[in-house]
C-alpha cells in the first residue's frame, strides 16, 4: 500500500470517526427533533385529501359459470348467455341515473351528514363522478383477433373505504343485472299467458259462433226441406225422379250426367222427409259444426303447452334466482394492493424519511448551538468572575 493510500484511509476513518461522534454528541437533540418532525409529518399527512385511483377489470363469466343456463338454453324460450349478462351489467354503470342510485344504496353517504336533500343529492352525484368505465383492447396470442374487455375506475379521495364502496357498487350493479332479467323472464311468461288466454277467448267466441251458424243454417235447412217435402207429397212424387242421361265416352265407360239445376223436390219425399227426421235425431251436433275440429284442436294444443312449465323447471336450476349464487360478470384488481396513491402526491412513508434526514441534521444544528451557546455563557461568566476579582482588589489595597 503506497504512503498515499494509506493517508487517504486514514483521513477517511478520521473524518468518519469525527462524523459519529458529532451524531453521538447530539442524539438527544437528533431523536427529539425526529419525534417532533414525524409528529408533525404525520398530523400534516392525513389532514391532506389525497387523490387515489383504484382499477378493477370486468370480465365475462367463464365457460363453467356459464354452463349453469345450459338447460334454460336449450329449449329456446329464455335464453341466457355470458355476453348478454356482461353487457346489461356495463349497461347500467353507464347510465348515470342507475349509477347514482347504486352509489346512494351503497349507504357510502349518511343522510344525516347533510344539512338538506338538495346537499345529499348532490353529494351522491359527486361520489358518482370519481366512478367511471375504461375499455381495455385485447390481443390474443397467436391470433389477430382483438376483443374488448372493460374496467370500472375510482378516481378520488380517500375520504371513503374506496375497496368496500367499489365492491358494494359491483354488487348493485349485480343485483340490477339480474333483476333485469328476472323481469324479463317474467314478463315473457305473462305476455305468454296473456297470448293464450286470449287465443282461448278467441277460440271460444269462434266455437260459439260456429255452434250459433250451425243452428242458424240447420233450422233453414230444415224449412227449405220441410217445404220441399210438401210440394214433393203435393205431386206425388216419392222416389227421385232426377233426369239423368248416360251416353259412351269410349267403348268400355259410360258417363252419367245429372242436371243439378231441377227442383230439389224432384229428389222425392221420401228422401226429403228421411233426411229432416235425420237432422232432427242428431245427438252429436259437434260432428256436424263446421270447422270445430281444428278449433278443438287449437286449443288443446294450448292446454297441453309444456313449454313454460319446462322453462321454469330449467330456470328452478339456474342460478339467477338464488343472490348468493348470480355472477352476472367476473373482476380482477380489487386487492388492497391496487389501490394507488396518484404520483403527484407524497407517501406517508416519504414524509418519515423526510422527517428522520430533516431530524438529524437540526438536531446537529440546536446541539452545536446550544454548546456554543454555553461556551459563550462560560466566557462571559468568567468576564464577570475577573471584575468582580478586580474590584475586590481595588478595595483591599
Amino acid at each position: 500500500m503506497t504512503q498515499e493510500n494509506l493517508q487517504k484511509n486514514t483521513s477517511d476513518q478520521i473524518d468518519l470517526s469525527v462524523l459519529f461522534n458529532i451524531f453521538y454528541n447530539a442524539k438527544l437533540e437528533i431523536f427529539c427533533s425526529i419525534v417532533f418532525l414525524a409528529i408533525l409529518s404525520n398530523v400534516y399527512y392525513w389532514t391532506l385529501n389525497h387523490e387515489y385511483e383504484l382499477k378493477i377489470r370486468l370480465k365475462p363469466i367463464n365457460l363453467f359459470e356459464a354452463e349453469a343456463y345450459t338447460e334454460n338454453n336449450t329449449d329456446g324460450y329464455f335464453s341466457i348467455n355470458a355476453q348478454e349478462l356482461y353487457s346489461i351489467f356495463l349497461v347500467s354503470l353507464r347510465d348515470t341515473d342507475k349509477l347514482q342510485q347504486f352509489v346512494k344504496d351503497s349507504h357510502v353517504l349518511k343522510r344525516k351528514k347533510y344539512k338538506t336533500d338538495s346537499d345529499y343529492k348532490s353529494g351522491i352525484r359527486a361520489l358518482a363522478d370519481r366512478v367511471s368505465l375504461i375499455e381495455h383492447i385485447v390481443t390474443h396470442e397467436g391470433s389477430k383477433d382483438k376483443t374488448s374487455e372493460w374496467g370500472i375506475v375510482y378516481h378520488g379521495q380517500d375520504d371513503i373505504d374506496i375497496k368496500k364502496f367499489m365492491v358494494t357498487l359491483i354488487d348493485n350493479a349485480n343485483e340490477f343485472t339480474r333483476q333485469f332479467f328476472i323481469t324479463r323472464y317474467e314478463r315473457k311468461i305473462a305476455l305468454k299467458a296473456k297470448y293464450d288466454n286470449l287465443k282461448t277467448e278467441d277460440l271460444k267466441q269462434e266455437t260459439k259462433n260456429a255452434y250459433d251458424d250451425y243452428k242458424r243454417e240447420t233450422s233453414d235447412r230444415l224449412a227449405f226441406l220441410t217445404e220441399q217435402a210438401k210440394i214433393a207429397r203435393s205431386l206425388n212424387i216419392s222416389n227421385n225422379t232426377l233426369e239423368t242421361q248416360d251416353f259412351n265416352s269410349s267403348d268400355t265407360q259410360i258417363l252419367t250426367s245429372v242436371k243439378v239445376d231441377q227442383p230439389y223436390y224432384l229428389h222425392g219425399y221420401k228422401s226429403i222427409e228421411k233426411e229432416i227426421e235425420l237432422i232432427k235425431k242428431r245427438v252429436n251436433v259437434s260432428a256436424f259444426v263446421p270447422g270445430l275440429y281444428a278449433k278443438e284442436k287449437s286449443q288443446r294444443s294450448i292446454d297441453q303447452d309444456l313449454t313454460v312449465k319446462r322453462s321454469k323447471d330449467a330456470m328452478d336450476t339456474a342460478p339467477l334466482l338464488v343472490k348468493e349464487k348470480f355472477k352476472a360478470i367476473n373482476m380482477s384488481g380489487i386487492d388492497q394492493t391496487n389501490l394507488k396513491l396518484l404520483s403527484n402526491t407524497l407517501t406517508l412513508y416519504m414524509y418519515l424519511i423526510m422527517s428522520i434526514i430533516i431530524g438529524i441534521i437540526l438536531g446537529v444544528i440546536i446541539h452545536h448551538f446550544n454548546k456554543a451557546a454555553f461556551l459563550q455563557m462560560l466566557t462571559e461568566l468568567k468576564k464577570i468572575q475577573l471584575q468582580l476579582k478586580d474590584t475586590y482588589n481595588k478595595k483591599k489595597s
